[in-house]
């Protein structure tokens, strides 16, 4: 609810009309969801496994382009293990979804941001031997 209430408060400094009317519906949106939360918490929590499944899809395809840009790199390879344990995870809660919705939102995230974590470690410390 914070964000949604910040967004829309944000609006009324952008310039131009384009933007006053992104910051209000990305305001609107959060809102809305925060209240669907707070109205309906099991179906938000169901709601909410299933749009953080897509989005790790969606990172796990841009980590296997990435690792397909840098495969040359040493560290590189991590980004191909970041992408494909992103899509393996994605995939089983998506299959096993509804019932995935009690322990996949820390799974999702916990798993994704340790590889996405090793892969960024790793990339600057290849980069850092290739200069050397």
């Amino acid at each position: 609810m914070v964000a949604g209430i910040v967004h829309l408060v944000y609006a009324w400094s952008e310039r131009g009309a384009g933007a006053i009317v992104w910051q209000i519906l990305i305001g609107v949106a959060y809102l809305i969801a925060a209240l669907y939360m707070l109205v309906l918490p099991v179906a938000g929590v169901i709601t909410l496994t299933l749009v953080l499944t897509f989005y790790i899809v969606l990172t796990g395809i841009l980590e296997l382009a990435v690792f397909f840009r840098l495969r040359w790199l040493r560290g590189a390879i991590w980004f191909l293990v970041d992408g494909l344990a992103s899509l393996l995870i994605a995939g089983l809660i998506f299959f096993h979804w509804p019932s995935s919705a009690l322990w996949a939102v820390g799974t999702l995230v916990g798993v994704s941001l340790l590889l996405s974590g090793i892969a960024r470690i790793t990339l600057p410390l290849s980069l850092r031997e290739i200069r050397v």
